[in-house]
């Protein structure tokens, strides 16, 4: 069992970089041939991966636009970070090299160690001291947690950053018991000292424990807004804003993917006050916004390029409502089609009358997910429902709607 003063050291925090800081997701599938990486059949993924070996893959693997937010939250919380990654398998020098190329050319500051390694549970604890490892992979994190450490599990073509922030703060609450006089401390089963401060028995009720209360008015901070120092109130404000440099980010990253269709993407002014606005309720995140966009490169980039110029419709993400309505433009100079991004908004019943580019959610039927069994008239009701069409043999068309009929309009 750990001291109190063994813990109250800073851990050091270990940032994967497949999933978590650089899109590896996107290039598998590509090798895959398949839409997105969980469209992989058993029967491909050592095939696949068989292809990476010998090759500078993970030299070239694009960079996630929350990568450097996330980076400096670590810094912020805990002074610096580290990278722990596994190599390829059957390929470990020569993806360790490319990883390294990777780290050296993409990130800023410089992570204070580097470990290029295939089994991470060694790093968990340093004397006594749980570790944090940020980590895409359910196993690594399990693994890491009996090793006694502290795993956030992240993902960022699908978590936001609120999941880290989340952790971290996790992470600093039971730290706080450890460092306090309200031990023992523990993390994943294991405990790690400190004692608790007496209990007072109130003798007016035996046997009924209570803590003393201070005299007084009712305890509890209120800001001028009237909220109180809460969780959600604080910490998504921090963490969650997406700011104009992350917005300069995504831009960069969808440039990177619509260029390939002749599209250049540009954001409005409106967009970044639309995208913090209260009205989403939920905030906006740059990891959806990130998703967004690159589910719509996957599924409609030539649909939309085909549209031509003086066009308006309408990108919409089905599981995390949100919407962004656009407009291409005809630019001479560069002699590409400007996708501008007028708006974006998280509104599940969202109305238009131009056309919908809707990438899917969880548990919407597809031609791919749909089989025989299912009861006679569920898949027309809720293709009607979502406002799918259905072709001749009952089942549902992609999910746009009426593009053919508006590229027929536009002069392009």
């Amino acid at each position: 069992m750990a001291k109190i003063n063994e813990i109250t050291n800073t851990p050091t925090v270990y940032v994967d970089m497949d999933g978590v800081l650089a899109d590896f997701f996107a290039e598998y599938a590509k090798m895959a041939n398949v839409k997105t990486y969980r469209d992989v059949p058993p029967a491909k993924v050592d095939p696949t991966l068989n292809k990476m070996i010998g090759t500078d893959l993970f030299n070239r693997l694009p960079k996630f636009p929350t990568a450097d937010k996330l980076i400096q939250m670590v810094i912020k919380e805990f002074g610096s970070y580290s990278i722990c990654s596994s190599p390829l398998r059957n390929d470990h020098e020569n993806s360790k090299k490319w990883k390294l190329e990777w780290i050296k050319r993409e990130l800023n500051p410089q992570p204070k160690q580097i470990l290029i390694v295939a089994n991470k549970t060694g790093y968990a604890m340093s004397e006594g001291m749980p570790n944090i490892l940020i980590d895409d992979r359910g196993l690594n994190i399990e693994n890491w947690r009996k090793a006694g450490g502290f795993g956030i599990k992240y993902q960022a073509d699908e978590d936001g950053l609120d999941v880290v922030a989340k952790g971290i703060e996790e992470y600093k609450k039971l730290r706080a018991e450890a460092l306090g006089e309200r031990g023992p401390l523990s993390i994943n089963g294991l405990t790690y000292g400190g004692f608790r401060r007496p209990l007072k028995v109130k003798k007016s009720t035996p046997g009924k424990l209570r803590y003393p209360k201070p005299k007084g008015k009712k305890l509890g901070y209120r800001d001028s807004s009237g909220h109180g120092l809460s969780y959600p109130h604080k910490i998504r404000k921090v963490y969650e804003d997406v700011t104009p440099q992350d917005l300069k980010q995504i831009e960069a990253y969808a440039d990177k993917l619509f260029a390939k269709v002749g599209i250049d993407v540009e954001f409005t002014k409106h967009f970044l006050d639309r995208v913090n606005d209260s009205r989403n309720k939920k905030p906006i995140t740059p990891a959806e916004l990130t998703r967004l966009f690159k589910q719509e490169y996957k599924y409609w980039a030539r649909p939309i390029a085909q549209l031509g110029p003086d066009a308006e419709a309408v990108m919409k993400d089905m599981r995390t409502d949100v919407n962004v309505p656009f407009a291409l433009v005809w630019d001479k100079q560069s002699g590409e089609l400007d996708l501008i991004a007028k708006t974006v908004m998280r509104k599940a019943d969202f109305k238009t009358s131009n056309p919908e580019f809707a990438v899917e959610g969880v548990g919407i039927i597809t031609p791919q997910n749909t089989t025989k069994d299912v009861k006679p008239g569920e898949i027309r009701r809720q293709a009607n429902k979502l406002g799918l069409m259905l072709n001749k043999d009952e089942l549902p068309n992609r999910l746009y709607r009426s593009w053919k009929n508006e590229r027929a309009k536009s002069k392009w």
